[in-house]
């Protein structure tokens, strides 16, 4: 059966491939390009293609072998506050076992452990997928924290471990079942368990999925630019006869909130963020409200609370700075004016919005638990007209270029605090990467790498990215301070230190605090590197994973070579070129300051005729894996614990259930209702976002509807092949002659980028 699917899993890749090369068969420039995503589709398919394989085998139920331990698996980085947060709270359930006491209380008592899965989230749904499809009874989970499209292969296994069996009728559950349902029916809204309800064969009201951490998305906007911009735009014309043609105005009641960035945007003290801002978006042009521009338009804070009104505003700006996209050197020059970082997310939140949280008439149609990915194929459905309106939305921006949709890998952020971009939709957790500390309050260097490319035609093509400076050095062959075993040398650029380089097999007795530790395969290039006559800096920057891939670069440019070992982690690394390459320092006065950043809740509708409001909600869920009766008992009654019980953690953490522990240590919301009605919590104004959005939702479930995946097995490679589509649309429209895409021609490439997984 695997091969059978496997087949099919290529025939999908290859079809993608041509469907690409029939957009691209008349752009020379573009071949190069397709010959490269082709071999990194193969590639990630052959890798994806077990989870294929799975999504429509179902199986009849079995036990894992008793290992009298609940494992508890995770896909968060071993170094993460979140991996932290989970240890810490296996570790006080694991004292218990010495504590006859406490264990007294626990009748089904078994110790716990961690389980890592790598790759993310994606990585444990294949993992997990895998060992259910062989049966595996040794090596799976008790819990996993994962999305529901996780529960929903676990649930085509029959596997599914319940915390609650019904929530309605008490004498079908356990006594654990019980308290937790108790639990969930006093603190949590159902508004945020209402996927326990769309499982696919689930008949009784019960809870598979309790949300642990949660995030949603924000609209974070360079406030310094936005001061400039209506500065330009409310200016009048000719200051002797106050004579202007209908310059832009602002709303009465929003006049203060728009007065502190423009006169930000005229503070001396500024001067540097202005004159990069000029150097980027050039002049400004008036044009009427009737042309598409500013002249007449009313700046109001309600442009910004729904996606028809916040791309009208950013289509406009488009219009008025027309030389912003001109200049060759994209260092001075504006990205977009408007940043999508998750092109799905928006998708389905629009979706959400027109049918009023009427799922089945949506992109992905639900009825009766079941979800339809291919509805909207049917012309005469609600679900293509629901399709249509978004792609009218949206596609006009895509076309002209206002709208910037990130790619794997790309983060809108990183324009935005170089003053690019205008404002951007993105995670709440990704707030702290919005802007650049000031340089005044600490010894700040913030580093660009431009990277120069030949086009097809021989010319200069220049890209460029932020560079992490944690984790990017200047490579040396010898330090004025040799040490013993040292392979070479790297150059701090910010502190500027010298650190050596040991090969991980290679210690010696005490290494450098802070010296980089590589493998066999990156010591043998780092050798080799240095024998040559050219300079190169060295990174292990994650994102250069997707820089190089994502605009082709070669090895003679920027090369992948080894890993970096840190504890039980690895890191690709990466040796850049010094030749074709700069690293480029900026000012942090020139750059986006915190202060300068405004942080609103991301649209929440379609349009302002909309009456409900659509909240994205993002973050793990606490998941559980059927293992053996045994198991089961111990491991539900671990969820109660930690749902219910208040421990003392530490000095600053005393008498928190461990569910509200975890809360405090990862900066996630908790969605508890005593949590959500704190007046003043700790938060990063990121989370702080997220926090009021989802207070004002369990306020008034009735006008809020909480936006997530379909609870289907199908729900990742869906949004996958829905990202990868617009992308292709993104670049067909950057790099080709014939850009205009239309909506039917958009749906017959996600449909072959879909494949045969996703046939009527």
């Amino acid at each position: 059966m695997i091969s059978t699917k496997l087949n099919k899993s290529l025939y999908f890749v290859f079809k993608k491939a041509f469907t690409e090369f029939f957009y691209l068969k008349n752009e020379e420039s573009m071949k190069k390009s397709f010959i490269n995503k082709t071999k990194k589709i193969i590639l990630a398919t052959l890798a994806l293609s077990p989870v294929l394989a799975l999504i429509s085998c179902g199986d009849t139920r079995f036990d894992q072998k008793d290992d009298n331990l609940i494992k508890l698996g995770y896909s968060f980085s071993s170094a993460g506050r979140e991996a932290k947060a989970i240890n810490q709270i296996i570790s006080k359930w694991n004292s218990f076992d010495t504590d006859a006491t406490r264990k007294a209380s626990f009748p089904n008592y078994l110790k716990a452990t961690q389980a890592e899965f790598q790759n993310g989230y994606g990585g444990a749904a294949q993992t997990i997928s895998q060992k259910l499809k062989a049966k595996d009874q040794t090596s799976l989970v008790n819990l996993i924290f994962n999305y529901d499209s996780v529960l929903a292969t676990i649930n085509s296994y029959n596997m599914t471990l319940p915390f609650v069996l019904d929530r309605d009728n008490s004498s079908k559950n356990t006594e654990d079942q019980n308290k937790i349902n108790n639990f969930l029916k006093q603190n949590i809204s159902d508004i945020f368990l209402k996927n326990n309800t769309y499982i696919p064969g689930i008949t009784t009201n019960g809870i598979y999925s309790i949300p642990m951490g949660k995030s949603s998305e924000l609209l974070s906007i360079d406030g310094i630019l936005l001061g400039f911009i209506i500065n330009e735009a409310t200016k009048i014309i000719n200051e002797a006869t106050k004579a202007s043609p209908t310059p832009a105005t602002i709303k009465s009641k929003d006049a203060e909130f728009f007065k502190k960035y423009q006169d930000m945007a005229k503070d001396e003290k500024k001067a540097d963020d202005i004159a990069q801002i000029k150097k980027n978006w050039k002049e400004y042009k008036h044009f009427s409200k009737e042309e598409g521009g500013l002249g007449g338009y009313e700046f109001s804070k309600a442009a910004f609370s729904n996606y028809t009104d916040l791309i009208d505003l950013a289509r406009r700006v488009k219009k008025s700075f027309p030389q912003a996209k001109e200049e060759n050197n994209p260092l001075n020059s504006a990205a977009n004016v408007m940043g999508i970082d998750s092109i799905a997310n928006t998708v389905f939140v629009l979706s959400s919005s027109i049918s009023e949280g009427n799922k089945e008439n949506e992109v992905v149609s639900v009825t009766d638990k079941k979800a339809n990915f291919t509805k909207y194929r049917d012309k005469n459905s609600n679900s293509y007209k629901n399709f249509k309106q978004i792609w009218d939305l949206l596609y006009p921006g895509i076309e002209d270029e206002t709208i910037l949709i990130t790619e794997k890998g790309q983060y809108s952020s990183d324009f935005l605090k170089n003053h690019q971009l205008l404002f951007f939709t993105g995670s709440t957790a990704g707030y702290s990467h919005s802007f650049v500390e000031d340089g005044s309050a600490k010894n700040n260097k913030v580093f660009q790498l431009e990277t120069t490319l030949k086009t097809i035609d021989n010319k200069d093509k220049k890209i460029v990215k932020n560079v992490d400076t944690r984790y990017t050095y200047e490579l040396l062959k010898t330090s004025t301070r040799p040490q013993e075993k040292a392979i070479a040398y790297v150059k701090d650029l910010t502190k500027r230190n010298v650190l050596p380089i040991y090969l991980n097999s290679d210690l010696p007795t005490k290494p450098v605090k802070n010296s980089l530790k590589v493998d066999d395969e990156a010591g043998t290039k780092i050798k080799e590197l240095l024998e040559t006559d050219k300079s190169y800096w060295i990174s292990s920057d994650k994102s250069f994973a997707d820089f190089v891939t994502s605009n082709n670069i070669g090895n003679d440019v920027i090369l992948k070579a080894g890993n970096q070992i840190a504890g039980r982690n690895s890191f690709s690394l990466f040796f850049i070129n010094k030749a074709s390459n700069k690293l480029i320092e900026k000012t942090s006065s020139s750059q986006l300051n915190e202060d300068e950043l405004i942080s609103l809740e991301s649209p929440k509708k379609f349009s302002s005729k909309n009456k409900k409001f659509v909240v994205p909600l993002q973050g793990p869920n606490l998941i559980g894996i059927h293992a053996s009766d045994k198991e089961d008992k111990a491991t539900v009654e671990f969820v109660n614990w930690l749902l219910t019980s208040k421990e003392d953690w530490d000095a600053n953490h005393k008498q928190l259930t461990p569910y509200e522990f975890f809360k405090v240590s990862t900066n996630y919301i908790n969605l508890t209702n005593s949590s959500l009605s704190e007046t003043n919590p700790k938060l990063t104004r990121g989370a702080k976002t997220a926090f009021d959005v989802l207070k004002k939702a369990k306020d008034e479930p009735n006008n809020f509807i909480i936006q997530e995946d379909a609870v289907d097995a199908k729900s990742s490679p869906f949004r996958e092949s829905l990202v990868t589509t617009f992308n292709a649309v993104v670049n067909k429209n950057s790099s080709s002659s014939n850009k205009t895409v239309t909506f039917d021609q958009f749906l017959e490439l996600l449909k072959q980028n879909l494949g045969p997984l996703f046939k009527k």
